[in-house]
């Protein structure tokens, strides 16, 4: 929940956010149809989500509900679901008698939704290009936590391909390209005179070394880039962007929080790892991908590391032997100019992340949205229901291992009996 908002308040005027009405009936049909509902916690996610969301047909849209993290500043939240126009925003989350179909883009998200509406069936967005790590951790492409979820959506069959691999029996759909990006097909500015950089980083994910992020790298020596005649201006991932607004504030570059105001005014975008890297790269516009002592050069996760790199690749605000790349001016310079191999790159870079993007991902991310929609109902529940009432436990050669807490944790008994060759029983 929200800060400051009881669970299913309207999100106040005040606050820069439209407010989202009565609640719906616990009766959510239309025509013998069920609702959608999204759950979008985090600006980032909304701005996955909102293309989809906006494009459905207004007759079979519920709430977009943004309660329950607060892992990112309340005031970023508002700001997107206030940019994206969505006029059905509600925080806390759906109901526990709702029954029809969620629409989430994250697994913290997913988790929420299924705890609150055990009922719903749930299409799940991949948030980004479908960048994954060597190793199991539930927020990536391939991840087996993924209860309730009947359809799977990805811009790429290198990521379905992940997932298919631990869920053969649901649906999984590659759209081609993202939602986000579709107004961007067909538009693909000039450079500016001066050039306009910008800077972004990741937040200090520790999933592995190459999640965290280069912010220690650069932060110190950003005033290499200042003098050089161009405009600077900041962004970062919405989990880190106010530590970056400190020090950009103390080197006098400009803080753009909004991506897509990133998007609108920047020539080149300087990121260390991030699905906005691949984002910008499709309005083939230069990138230049920030590495530190960090990535293991040894690590292949594909995508960033080390397969399908969009752009010039920099090593720090100075030389590194240690580190892949060239200084960080250097890096930027080579990029505004846009040599021919530096063009051909973030070309096959981009057509292997997005190889259908033709603006029209969220036509066809909608068509998969209703088909999914008219098969929910009572009489079909969702894949792997775990019910709230539930307890569980695991059971290897007769003996009980463990007595696990009902649904959010049932995955942890999963996991552990498929570590230790038992069985998953109810009590």
């Amino acid at each position: 929940m929200l800060p400051g908002f009881a669970r299913g308040e309207a999100l106040r005027e005040e606050e820069g956010v439209p407010e989202a009405g009565e609640e719906e009936p616990t009766d959510l049909t239309y025509g013998g149809r069920f609702k959608v509902y999204a759950v979008a916690t985090e600006p980032h996610f909304v701005d996955h989500l909102a293309p989809v969301w906006k494009a459905l047909p207004e007759e079979v849209r519920g709430t977009f509900y943004c309660g329950g993290n607060t892992v990112t500043p309340r005031r970023s939240l508002h700001q997107a679901i206030r940019f994206h126009g969505i006029t059905e925003a509600c925080s806390g989350m759906p109901k526990k008698n709702y029954r029809g179909l969620g629409m989430t883009a994250a697994s913290g998200d997913l988790n929420r939704m299924v705890r609150a509406a055990p009922n719903l069936r749930v299409v799940f967005f991949e948030h980004g290009c479908g960048l994954s790590y060597n190793r199991t951790q539930n927020s990536y492409a391939g991840a087996r936590n993924r209860p309730h979820v009947d359809t799977f959506i990805f811009p790429n069959e290198i990521s379905a391909s992940k997932q298919r691999a631990v869920h053969p029996d649901r649906r999984i759909e590659v759209i081609g390209s993202s939602p986000r990006l579709d107004p961007w097909a067909n538009n693909l500015p000039k450079m500016s005179s001066p050039p306009v950089v910008a800077l972004s980083f990741h937040w200090e994910c520790q999933v592995v070394p190459e999640t965290r992020s280069s912010w220690y790298w650069y932060r110190k020596r950003l005033d290499t880039i200042l003098d050089q005649g161009w405009t600077v201006i900041g962004h970062g991932h919405p989990r880190i962007i106010d530590t970056c607004e400190l020090i950009y504030n103390q080197y006098g570059i400009e803080v753009v929080r909004n991506f897509d105001d990133v998007m609108k005014r920047a020539d080149v975008y300087c990121v260390d790892n991030s699905s906005t890297l691949y984002e910008f790269a499709a309005t083939n516009r230069p990138v230049v991908v920030m590495n530190c002592p960090r990535y293991r050069q040894s690590a292949h996760h594909g995508l960033r590391f080390w397969d399908h790199l969009p752009g010039v690749e920099s090593c720090g605000p100075d030389k590194a032997d240690n580190v892949r790349g060239i200084p960080l001016v250097d890096a930027i310079r080579k990029a505004i100019e846009d040599p021919r191999e530096v063009r051909k790159q973030r070309q096959d870079a981009v057509r292997h992340v997005y190889p259908h993007h033709d603006g029209h991902s969220t036509e066809r991310a909608v068509k998969i949205v209703l088909e999914t929609m008219l098969k929910s109902g009572e009489a079909n529940p969702p894949p792997e229901a775990w019910r709230p009432d539930t307890v569980y436990q695991v059971v290897v050669n007769g003996e009980i291992l463990r007595t696990d807490r009902p649904l959010f944790v049932a995955r942890e008994a999963q996991m552990l009996a498929k570590k230790r060759g038992g069985v998953v029983q109810t009590i």
